[in-house]
């Protein structure tokens, strides 16, 4: 804030909607609508997210911004809030698709470049956590676009982790979806989600089920 700013100068002078401006003022600084703001406090402009407040900047240059990840973040969680592509996030931090992140790593935001010091960045972690190696079980009848939007995931994300599968293909009865992000170690691993029930009545249709699913005996005592 410099002298004289106001919440309407600066919406005014950076093409801002007034209302969005306020809403984000208070939602990052605690701004009460009428309050005078500070000559040199910092401001948030829209599109402003809680994440907001964990992206920092090495000095004054905004070219070097990095994110600090918190608990529940994954790859394609991150990617997802700043508009990028998992691979294109996973890239520019030196990472492969069956890295995954831990709370309080460090890692690179757009426009990140060269003149960056990337020793204040974390290394890639090659063990998959268990609550990583997810996998939905298919009611039947849904694109990976439909599971995408139940799982709060991207559909690009798990075409990349299906390849079996295209854009509008409808999945089985109990086809088994990977929910990114997806490692080799996962595959002894995994947590089931969306898991579908049914009443047995007799043995031949109880193995006649665990076929539909795709699933043996060992199997199925594993997921149940």
């Amino acid at each position: 804030m410099n002298p004289g700013d106001s919440a309407l100068s600066i919406a005014q002078k950076f093409g801002l909607d007034y209302e969005n401006f306020v809403s984000a003022l208070k939602e990052c600084v605690g701004y009460v609508e009428g309050n005078v703001l500070q000559i040199g406090q910092k401001v948030c402009v829209p599109p402003y997210s809680s994440s907001c407040q964990f992206v920092a900047s090495i000095g004054e240059d905004d070219t070097c911004k990095y994110y600090t990840v918190q608990y529940g973040d994954t790859l394609s969680i991150i990617s997802n809030l700043f508009n990028m592509e998992v691979a294109e996030f996973a890239a520019l931090n030196g990472f492969n698709l069956t890295n995954t992140v831990k709370p309080m790593m460090k890692l690179a935001l757009p426009p990140w470049d060269e003149s960056c010091p990337r020793d204040i960045l974390s290394k890639p972690v090659q063990e998959a956590p268990l609550a990583d190696c997810r996998v939905y079980i298919s009611n039947g009848g849904e694109s990976l676009a439909d599971i995408a939007s139940k799982v709060s995931l991207r559909e690009s994300d798990l075409l990349f982790y299906n390849a079996e599968y295209q854009s509008a293909q409808q999945t089985e009865p109990g086809a088994q979806i990977k929910l990114s992000p997806w490692t080799e170690s996962c595959e002894n691993n995994v947590v089931v989600i969306n898991r579908p029930y049914v009443t047995f009545i007799s043995r031949d249709q109880f193995e006649m089920i665990l076929s539909v699913l795709r699933l043996c005996m060992q199997g199925f005592v594993r997921v149940c």
